[in-house]
């Protein structure tokens, strides 16, 4: 039932085919094509590529704008703020919850690729990595699942069938089996957030502030060690 409903929706489909494409087809060819091998900048750049290409192709196959700039100057940001930072907090006791099962299970913890990179790059990189994860990601982000899949899913399911599928599939996408529960909470909060203040830049706000405190937190450590 789920599948038909994505399937009747064809441009939910077509959004999660080609954000699969260009997330995880696209950058792995793009660096073995490069010789010699690359370097840290060239993938801190080449990851502007997908979601700035999804951008484009959600509002050229919907024919519209789907963020109304204006919408940002009337958000409820503090109410945004507190909530969000309560559903991070779940997220991030989630997290450690599922560390825990998984260490037992016998697993080797890996540290997020975006850790990596950070790591490894300078202060060039790490701005790009700044910029890509607290703006252009979230919109991309939110517009491929809060929008299009989400409601290519809701026109034959329930709304919270809806949610938690769409929550589910944005976890699963970022590839980080050590987040997936976090991924999940924060998935569901940007899509309450969507549809309780009933447009998208509530939700790209409530996951550009994640990112930001992700990546404060990230740097932090480092200034503390």
């Amino acid at each position: 039932m789920l599948v038909s409903s994505l399937l009747r929706n064809y441009k939910a489909l077509l959004i999660t085919a080609v954000f699969l494409l260009l997330y995880y087809g696209v950058p792995p060819i793009l660096a073995n094509l490069i010789n010699p091998p690359a370097t840290y900048t060239f993938f801190a750049l080449i990851n502007f590529l997908p979601p700035l290409i999804m951008i484009g192709f959600i509002h050229l196959l919907y024919g519209k704008n789907l963020i109304k700039w204006r919408n940002f100057l009337h958000l409820p940001y503090w109410e945004i703020i507190k909530t969000s930072f309560k559903w991070i907090l779940m997220a991030l006791g989630c997290n450690m919850i599922w560390v825990v099962i998984l260490s037992v299970a016998g697993l080797t913890y890996q540290a997020p690729a975006i850790e990596e990179i950070l790591n490894a790059g300078d202060y060039f990189v790490s701005s790009c990595i700044a910029i890509l994860a607290v703006i252009i990601a979230p919109i991309a982000e939110e517009l491929t699942f809060r929008e299009a899949i989400y409601h290519g899913l809701r026109d034959s399911n329930s709304e919270k069938t809806a949610m938690i599928v769409t929550s589910l599939l944005f976890a699963l996408a970022h590839d980080e089996l050590w987040q997936i529960p976090g991924l999940f909470v924060l998935g569901y909060l940007f899509q309450k957030n969507r549809n309780h203040y009933g447009n998208i830049e509530s939700a790209i706000i409530a996951h550009a502030f994640n990112n930001f405190l992700a990546i404060l937190l990230f740097f932090s450590m480092q200034v503390i060690i």
